[in-house]
């Protein structure tokens, strides 16, 4: 909890509960979660006193504890890069190992499984040789992969029957349709 993360840094129950009402609006301090990054920043001149204090929420988002003389709060957001990227292969055993073994993000086969193909296809009767390839975004932060974006078309050949996926946006939802334009739900 952040008492015992600041108390380790000298820093008084009487500031840890400053910090803490003065961080509702912003983050509840509540929702600290075990191995989430947080960082200490100290002061120049006096390295035992701790001018900042950055608590990392996700991969994206996190706040700054401004220590220094009136404490401020604020929450900020690191730069996210989208890359489209492409991906194909060949299934030997299963989907999933199919990615894992291709080093590709693993929610990638899930979105193509349970989303996209959840209607078309029986992904528990797959079959040596089946293939896929997919076209798609990967969202980076600092060079590291926080997760896949979104799915622009797919194409799946099981049992040597081509099923595609396009997809489509109306409105604010997106649907994916065959290359006849049926939806694929």
């Amino acid at each position: 909890n952040l008492s015992t993360i600041l108390t380790r840094e000298g820093i008084s129950m009487a500031r840890v509960d400053e910090i803490s009402k003065k961080s509702l609006l912003t983050f509840d301090v509540r929702r600290l979660k075990v191995n989430n990054a947080f960082y200490f920043f100290k002061n120049r001149t006096d390295s035992l006193k701790v001018d900042y204090f950055i608590y990392e929420i996700d991969p994206v988002d996190y706040v700054v504890y401004d220590l220094k003389d009136s404490l401020r709060v604020s929450r900020g957001k690191k730069p996210i890069i989208t890359q489209v990227k492409t991906a194909s292969g060949v299934i030997n055993s299963s989907l999933w190992k199919t990615f894992a073994e291709q080093a590709l993000n693993t929610d990638l086969a899930l979105a193509l499984a349970n989303d996209i193909y959840a209607w078309s296809i029986d992904f528990y009767g797959l079959q040596k040789g089946d293939k896929f390839r997919v076209v798609y975004e990967e969202n980076f932060v600092f060079g590291k992969s926080i997760g896949i974006g979104r799915i622009f078309a797919a194409q799946f050949v099981h049992s040597n029957e081509d099923f595609y996926a396009f997809r489509f946006t109306q409105g604010n939802e997106d649907s994916y349709f065959d290359e006849k334009g049926k939806s694929l739900k």
